[in-house]
């Protein structure tokens, strides 16, 4: 299932998006002081503070080989498929992934 999550994986970003939350948020704090600390580390090494470029944002997913990826991808779908899927009163469509209705 780790391959389903990857699918999930946050990807790229130009670091312009985010280099004022590193660098410049505000007068007393350099950096957002909501950011993860560790993450915005990770953050700093990919984009330097005058950073042009993109960032890979994933720092966990475990796969680095898009073959490895896309066979285990395959494999999870093939699982899910094979799952008795809940229907009618016996399921449930959330309003929020993270919450029961």
């Amino acid at each position: 299932m780790t391959a389903l999550s990857g699918a999930h994986s946050i990807g790229l970003s130009q670091c312009s998006n985010f280099l004022s939350r590193l660098y410049r948020f505000n007068s007393s704090h350099p950096q957002d002081p909501t950011l993860d600390s560790k993450f915005a580390n990770f953050l700093k090494k990919k984009c330097p503070e005058n950073a042009i470029n993109s960032a890979d944002l994933d720092a966990v997913t475990p796969y680095h080989n898009p073959e490895v990826w896309i066979k285990d991808f395959a494999e999870a779908m093939v699982h899910l498929r094979n799952l008795d899927v809940l229907t009618g009163t016996k399921g449930e469509i959330r309003n929020k992934c993270g919450a029961v209705n």
